[in-house]
């Protein structure tokens, strides 16, 4: 993984910003002749992806160029941006295809107020699924719930980043001490699924889930493993379909590597009357580009 510091510039003050020891002096863009340096590392190394950081990248004035060189290239783009970017940057974005295209957009929930949070959903919502929300902890306090808000508002690709906010060397940045990762893991309870009935598990997370109020139930499976795209695509929107409709039988009749977790939650969705909806179903085919073996992946959130 490398990542490329194209601007030192940026258009927010995030305390927590771990660039503030990096920015060197007198210079505050990437050339296009050290981009242009940069991709050749690239290639040469086997690496199809060029990460874009900053301060904020996409204030870069050849932003757009760099788009187009690294594509020309062969490369697929990722970048890491607080979305409150120029019109050219962002029109360079919404042009690239979905699936080469990943825009980072990280937000602060308390950050500059209610014009920075609505620049940032417009962002979200003008790239849709080339954009993802994240979130950068630097309290312990924070909550990433609003997050999926912001998914369902935007429309953007139902994925979260969390990261977590280190020291720069000066120590002028706020940033988690490691004397408080404890205090974020506590938030974090990981639950083990063994050979259980889910109707016999589903009221305890029930329960649990109405005491704390604002807990998020996240259940992680895979979908088919290994068949052919075409046929782990038949195999899978079959499963979707059972699962979507409340089909228990339906669900267990197909391939998940989670079956009982996934049948658990589907039990803990009639107890407490959510409604499941479908995000996005992908398979390795789609993404790492064979297709010949496949692992299939779907996003389903449950609201009500």
């Amino acid at each position: 993984m490398t990542n490329l510091v194209v601007s030192s510039t940026c258009n927010r003050r995030c305390t927590y910003c771990f660039t503030l020891d990096q920015a060197p002096p007198g210079r505050r863009f990437l050339s296009l002749r050290a981009f242009e340096a940069h991709l050749d590392f690239l290639h040469r190394s086997g690496i199809d992806r060029v990460r874009l950081l900053g301060g904020e990248p996409t204030l870069h004035p050849r932003f757009p160029e760099l788009v187009s060189r690294a594509r020309r290239a062969g490369k697929a783009i990722t970048v890491f941006s607080n979305g409150l970017m120029p019109a050219p940057a962002l029109a360079s974005l919404e042009a690239l295809p979905t699936r080469d295209c990943t825009v980072v957009v990280n937000v602060t929930p308390d950050g500059d107020g209610p014009r920075t949070l609505e620049r940032q959903r417009r962002t979200l919502r003008r790239l849709g699924k080339r954009a993802m929300p994240g979130l950068n902890l630097y309290r312990t306090d924070l909550a990433p719930g609003f997050l999926l808000d912001l998914v369902a508002e935007t429309g953007c690709r139902p994925v979260l980043r969390l990261s977590m906010a280190h020291p720069v060397l000066s120590g002028r940045n706020t940033f988690i001490h490691p004397g408080q990762y404890r205090a974020i893991a506590a938030r974090i309870v990981p639950l083990l699924c063994g050979d259980v009935e889910p109707r016999d598990a589903a009221p305890a997370l029930v329960n649990a889930l109405r005491t704390t109020g604002d807990a998020i139930l996240i259940v992680s499976s895979d979908l088919s493993h290994y068949h052919p795209y075409a046929q782990a695509t038949v195999l899978d929107r079959a499963l979707l379909t059972a699962l979507l409709a409340g089909d228990d039988a339906g669900v267990r009749r197909k391939q998940a590597c989670g079956m009982l977790p996934i049948l658990t939650l589907m039990e803990i969705a009639r107890q407490c009357a959510w409604q499941p909806h479908l995000l996005d179903y992908r398979n390795s085919g789609d993404t790492a580009g064979d297709r010949s073996t496949v692992v299939g992946y779907a996003a389903v959130a449950y609201t009500g």
